[in-house]
């Protein structure tokens, strides 16, 4: 099966979105920051990983402790072919600066109203939803299972 981890950046009532540039189909949608964990990689490491390579973000494993509970076990989100996503929370004292690489188009903060009005890729939709309830009601978070 194939794992992702994703980041849910939150930094002043703002959501940190990203405009993917490929493949061509999914050029232009929106996602969270992420990717695929590796054979062997702990969850916590691989999003590390993906987000120095597609941000150039430091974060500290010890910021990763909250997710944002999906529908299946351990909190995961579903993804189409079996796949399965969990969604880390990261909140910077203040906005980092945003700068694209290859992965993505562009990326912006987003507020919590116009979250939901981005073209999200469709498996991603029902998470953009959930953030942007979250974002209104933040006691719907919850500390991960380590």
């Amino acid at each position: 099966m194939t794992f992702v981890v994703a980041l849910a950046a939150i930094c002043d009532s703002k959501l940190l979105c990203a405009q993917r540039s490929y493949p061509e189909k999914l050029r232009g949608k929106w996602e969270l920051p992420g990717g695929k964990v590796r054979d062997g990689e702990k969850v916590v490491a691989a999003l590390v990983r993906e987000i120095k390579e597609e941000l150039d973000w430091e974060i500290p494993p010890s910021q990763l402790k909250q997710i944002l509970p999906g529908p299946l076990p351990a909190g995961n989100w579903s993804l189409p072919k079996g796949a399965q996503m969990r969604v880390m929370i990261y909140r910077p004292r203040e906005l980092p600066a945003l700068q694209a690489g290859d992965s993505h188009l562009s990326l912006q903060w987003s507020s919590v109203e116009k979250v939901t009005q981005l073209d999200w890729l469709e498996p991603d939709l029902p998470i953009a939803e959930a953030l942007s309830r979250a974002l209104k009601n933040p006691a719907q978070l919850r500390p991960q299972n380590r």
